[in-house]
């Protein structure tokens, strides 16, 4: 039964390509092995912490955004009832047969679309 003491693995598979049949370098093949697998797995944690920063950055640009256009929207609102007095105005001057007023229909929408904004 031939086999290798250093390894344990097989006396057939020792030659040249192990550092000779009385020299086994095994043991240094694994630890460059090991030494590599750690570098990848370094290289994944450094790929894995670039990407959550870059989805956090997304996430809060969107937060920002939102944030940021809610307050437009309020500000909007306290300046509709103008905006829609100027539509009416604006229906009156072109002589319609239906004189429009802030509760009609016609107006109402952008009251309805300030506040789907603010939700």
């Amino acid at each position: 039964h031939d086999f290798c003491w250093v390894c344990f693995g097989r006396w057939a598979i020792h030659g040249s390509r192990t550092g000779g049949y009385y020299r086994c370098n095994r043991f240094h093949a694994q630890k460059k092995t090991k030494e590599t697998l750690e570098a990848m797995k370094k290289e994944v944690e450094d790929n894995s912490k670039k990407r959550n920063t870059k989805y956090f950055k997304h996430v809060y640009r969107r937060y920002k955004n939102h944030s940021n256009s809610f307050k437009i929207e309020e500000a909007l609102l306290t300046i509709m009832p103008d905006k829609m007095a100027a539509l009416v105005a604006s229906a009156m001057d072109k002589q319609q047969p239906v004189q429009p007023s802030l509760e009609n229909e016609d107006v109402k929408f952008v009251k309805d679309a300030i506040r789907e904004l603010l939700k």
